[in-house]
């Protein structure tokens, strides 16, 4: 199921980081956010999907961004996973 809820991501100039301060607006990753076309991957990713028949979906920012955070590297699956902040907290 898809429905679009956001019409555009929301951008955080200013957004804190707690121990190192604020994104750099030269970090590789936040150029890579500026030169992705986002609506049209939402456009292709979500051609054909019912808007009312299945289980809700993640927003294509959402599933190109880890897609993009795993290969841009070379990371496995495993590996990706491994990497979030939010795994090191609890264990796999």
């Amino acid at each position: 199921m898809y429905q679009k809820k956001i019409p555009q991501q929301l951008e955080f100039p200013n957004f804190y980081l707690p121990f190192s301060g604020q994104l750099a607006p030269h970090n590789r990753w936040v150029l890579l956010a500026q030169i992705v076309p986002w609506d049209l991957a939402e456009e292709i990713n979500h051609a054909g999907l019912s808007p009312d028949q299945g289980a809700p979906i993640k927003p294509s920012r959402v599933a190109l961004g880890a897609l993009l955070i795993k290969e841009k590297p070379g990371l496995t699956d495993r590996e990706t996973v491994s990497a979030t902040p939010i795994n090191k907290l609890r264990p796999l």
